[in-house]
């Protein structure tokens, strides 16, 4: 699939786009990572939205019983991370930083377009797990990145993701426990053509609120069903073009916002018939709905849309439902090893 169609998750938080520096550097900080999970033949019925794959990366809690920095410095880029209690076995939080410092290498390059180019990029990490009681666990946690690209002063880039979500893990008994979550997501963009008359500035973002609830029962070790419900809801701005300086004739001219609603509920089993034989089965039930406010066109022909062959509008007032899309998706897997 399309880099679109790969679900990528930071805990529970989407993440629009998961690289640096025109791809070669991850958005992931690896000091804070507990686990990655990478779901590619087969996706559980808990993950939707895309067709590809899902990775699925878990930050660290943080450590509850010492403190502990690490870092490093490279020639392009360096980092630095830090873990420990607030309160000894009841509060931890962690933080990382990373930046790059990629014009000096640039610069030496003898190639004018190269050498007039610049990069840079950032990521900033913070959590806080606070271990309520014996069975319930409440996490913060905000994720920060921000990359700008300009080649040979002529056109560039800058892309920036924000994010904060808050989760409550509870265990019930042995057999059953209990994950809520809630993310609000920042993502913008900005494609500019630099100077003269045709000079402008393209700006797009999405935003998202997601909730999300899950139940896991394990009664035994050969044995895990998951079930749930999450609902997302979406701010899409389309496109805004503005000029670029005074000497540009770019005339301002933004797009409608966009909003949608993904509504879904799931069940997941997983079963380990013997050591050798894992069959992985669910259903997960998805609805989409586009919601106004929006004007819609109308044309004689909606397969071939024109601005000659309009033949009026539709306007939908916020929150009305403009189009509905239902989807019943089954998964099954069987893994032989």
């Amino acid at each position: 699939g399309d880099v679109d169609q790969n679900l990528i998750l930071l805990d529970e938080a989407i993440l629009l786009n998961a690289s640096h520096a025109l791809g070669f550097f991850s958005s992931f900080n690896t000091d804070l990572l507990r686990d990655v999970e990478l779901y590619k033949a087969n996706m559980p019925a808990q993950f939707g939205g895309r067709l590809a794959s899902v990775m699925d990366v878990n930050m660290t809690d943080g450590n509850f019983e010492a403190f502990k920095i690490k870092g490093g410095v490279g020639p392009i880029t360096s980092r630095v991370s830090f873990e420990g209690p607030v309160v000894k076995d009841k509060i931890a939080f962690y933080g990382g930083f990373r930046s790059s410092y990629i014009n000096w290498m640039l610069g030496i390059v003898q190639n004018v377009e190269v050498s007039n180019s610049s990069a840079f990029f950032y990521d900033a990490n913070f959590g806080l797990t606070a271990r309520l009681n014996d069975k319930n666990t409440l996490s913060f946690s905000s994720y920060g990145s921000q990359d700008d690209f300009t080649y040979n002063n002529d056109f560039g880039f800058d892309y920036s993701t924000y994010l904060a979500q808050m989760s409550v893990k509870s265990v019930f008994n042995n057999e059953w426990l209990s994950k809520f979550s809630a993310v609000y997501n920042q993502y913008n963009s900005n494609q500019f053509d630099i100077g003269g008359i045709t000079g402008s500035i393209l700006n797009n973002a999405v935003d998202y609120i997601k909730l999300k609830e899950q139940i896991t029962y394990s009664p035994t070790t050969q044995m895990k069903i998951d079930g749930g419900a999450s609902g997302i809801l979406y701010t899409v701005k389309p496109g805004d073009i503005s000029p670029y300086d005074e000497e540009s004739n770019v005339i301002n001219t933004p797009l409608e916002d966009e909003k949608g609603m993904e509504l879904a509920a799931f069940a997941n089993g997983e079963f380990n018939l013997n050591p050798e034989l894992q069959i992985s089965a669910g259903l997960r039930l998805s609805y989409f709905s586009f919601l106004g406010p929006k004007t819609v066109y109308e044309y004689e022909n909606p397969e071939v849309p024109g601005l000659l062959t309009t033949t009026g509008t539709t306007s939908y007032d916020s929150g009305e439902s403009i189009a509905n899309y239902f989807n019943l998706e089954p998964r099954l897997s069987v893994r032989y090893r």
